[in-house]
């Protein structure tokens, strides 16, 4: 070990040395000299050792920050607003489900909400007005009735979701007609 901090307080001064002798040095007065190939080679190779020696690079830098990141929800924002954010604004468990796999922060807010990671029964879901579920169900082809997207879309009152919907041919039926008006089916 301290053959090694020897080694390594020699390749600084080394480097010093050499990028003090390497540069143009117009300045201080002193002669313009040419940077021989030799000694930016040289350089380059005793920044190399130096930071195997544990100097801070600017890789080692971007990790370090990632790792003291690695538990935060969103960055500068406090765990329990990130955990209110979360549950007052994604109450789907679709979302919640996305959110879980994005970090570890994020994981960690879900769970602080309390709500489950669930797979909701398609009728459950269009009565929540959980859009997004009903729709990953039908990606996966697991949505038995379509006519539960509009009525999802109209419980939660996304006008330009029916309308896409819609124009999309996506059936609708009464229960889309009592959503809309607040009505439970």
């Amino acid at each position: 070990m301290k053959f090694q901090a020897k080694i390594c307080s020699f390749e600084k001064s080394r480097i010093s040395d050499l990028i003090r002798r390497g540069t143009h040095n117009v300045a201080r007065g002193a002669r313009q000299t040419h940077t021989t190939t030799r000694a930016v080679h040289a350089a380059r190779a005793a920044m190399v050792a130096a930071a195997s020696c544990g100097a801070k690079t600017s890789a080692r830098m971007r990790m370090l920050d990632l790792d003291s990141q690695a538990g935060v929800a969103f960055p500068g924002l406090p765990f329990d607003v990130a955990v209110s954010l979360v549950e007052k604004h994604l109450p789907d468990p679709a979302y919640l489900a996305v959110l879980r796999a994005v970090s570890k922060g994020m994981r960690d807010a879900v769970d602080a909400t309390g709500q489950k990671v669930e797979e909701l029964k398609e009728d459950d879901a269009a009565e929540r007005g959980y859009l997004t579920t009903l729709k990953c169900l039908r990606r996966r082809g697991r949505l038995h009735d379509e006519r539960l997207l509009c009525a999802a879309a109209a419980r939660v009152g996304d006008l330009e979701e029916l309308k896409a919907l819609r124009a999309a041919n996506v059936p609708w039926n009464y229960a889309t007609c009592s959503y809309g008006l607040g009505f439970r089916v």
